[in-house]
């Protein structure tokens, strides 16, 4: 009997050491990611990883596994818990704890009076929108200079941007709603039309069947594209209870939460098309933004006592947290992976950092006693991104991968 079940074991640690031989050579065929995320046994979601080009490139690799490779990897699940997806991504990725802890301001050749969104391409390729002429800038260098300034057709404020496929990019702005697309990285834009009418922040997201949804921050219109943002149609939505300022996945296919104007957090579990009132964040009349860490952690921030609120359950249930120092508007936040995110707002260009998914904040860095911070973003490689308006407009941190 020992020696059937030493047997046994034998080949069972067999068939395991050919399956991670496979995962990790499958992994290295990737290229490295730098962070990641769970979907816990769901679909994989676009908002669970730092970067968009990464997320795109392991949702292709993805895509070509069957249901029984899908499972194979869950075997290999590390932590106990994390779906096949979430240890794909994982596999070969160290923590980087010192990510988002220190800053520098650079002062490059850009005179609009604030940054409002980016996108990173990979390879240290990044774009930024501006205001208020919309003009979108260019580096190769993860940010540390920028090249000349392209405007997409018809902008005068571009504060939107997302990367849809490996080769598109989708942009949102203007004071009309209009929308364009790029398949150069950003060298030139083509119009797309004005579906969302008037306002002034576009928010724009993706699913993981890699449709494409845009709103603007004063409607409860959402418009939706089948094809990565060449045309959109009206997606019939209903029941937000406010005007929406963030949306975000929550790591299940299909599943979204929204931050609204009245406070309150509202939830969709069939894409979008209809919302429910979850709850209201304490006293607070507006919520900003809303962010995904994975596995179930969801971060909001408010106005107007700039507070941090947490949900660890796909967004049913919300904690308060902490107040950012003095800030009095979270506007966003960003991921840095392994429960590193990073947050701003107004006043003052403020940088708060967390390493424990959101439980306790401190500060990180102060760019500047005026104006404010509009935009975070991770850009592989250890670095992030920082723009906001006035004077200091870009900062750069850099930690060692």
């Amino acid at each position: 009997m020992k020696a059937t079940l030493g047997a046994g074991l034998s080949s069972l640690q067999g068939k395991l050491g050919n399956l991670c031989a496979k995962v990790i050579n499958g992994r290295q065929q990737l290229g490295r990611l730098s962070v990641p995320y769970a979907v816990s046994g769901e679909d994989p979601s676009a908002d669970q990883v730092a970067t968009r080009v990464e997320y795109l490139r392991v949702l292709a690799k993805w895509n070509t596994l069957t249901a029984s490779q899908k499972t194979a990897y869950d075997v290999l699940g590390e932590p106990s818990g994390w779906s096949g997806w979430n240890y794909l991504l994982h596999i070969g990725i160290p923590k980087y704890p010192n990510r988002g802890l220190s800053w520098s301001t650079i002062s490059p050749d850009i005179v609009e009076s604030y940054v409002r969104c980016g996108e990173t391409l990979g390879n240290g390729v990044v774009l930024i929108g501006t205001g208020n002429s919309g003009k979108v800038f260019k580096s190769l260098d993860y940010g540390a200079t920028w090249g000349t300034a392209v405007i997409p057709p018809g902008s005068s404020l571009t504060n939107s941007m997302l990367l849809v496929s490996p080769t598109r990019l989708v942009a949102g702005g203007g004071y009309t709603g209009q929308l364009w697309t790029s398949d150069n990285q950003g060298a030139s834009w083509t119009y797309r039309g004005n579906p969302l009418g008037n306002g002034v922040i576009t928010i724009l997201w993706q699913d993981h069947l890699l449709s494409v949804y845009a709103i603007r921050e004063n409607h409860t219109r959402i418009v939706k594209s089948t094809n990565l943002g060449t045309t959109w149609g009206l997606l019939g939505n209903s029941g937000f209870t406010g005007n929406p300022y963030g949306i975000c996945n929550t790591g299940v296919a299909g599943h979204y939460v929204a931050g609204v104007s009245n406070g309150h957090i509202n939830r969709s579990t069939d894409n979008c098309i209809t919302w429910v009132d979850i709850q209201p964040l304490g006293s607070e009349t507006a919520v900003y933004c809303v962010k995904s860490l994975g596995n179930g952690v969801i971060l909001a921030g408010t106005n107007p006592l700039g507070q941090i609120w947490k949900s660890v359950d796909y967004g049913l249930t919300w904690t308060f947290k902490q107040r950012l120092g003095v800030l009095t508007r979270v506007i966003t936040i960003a991921d840095l992976g392994y429960g590193v995110a990073i947050a701003t707002g107004l006043p003052r260009q403020r940088i708060y950092r967390t390493v424990d998914y959101g439980d306790t904040w401190t500060l990180a860095a102060d760019l500047s006693a005026y104006d404010q911070g509009l935009y975070l973003q991770y850009l592989g490689n250890g670095k992030a991104i920082f723009g906001g308006s006035g004077a200091k407009r870009i900062g750069i941190s850099s930690s060692a991968e």
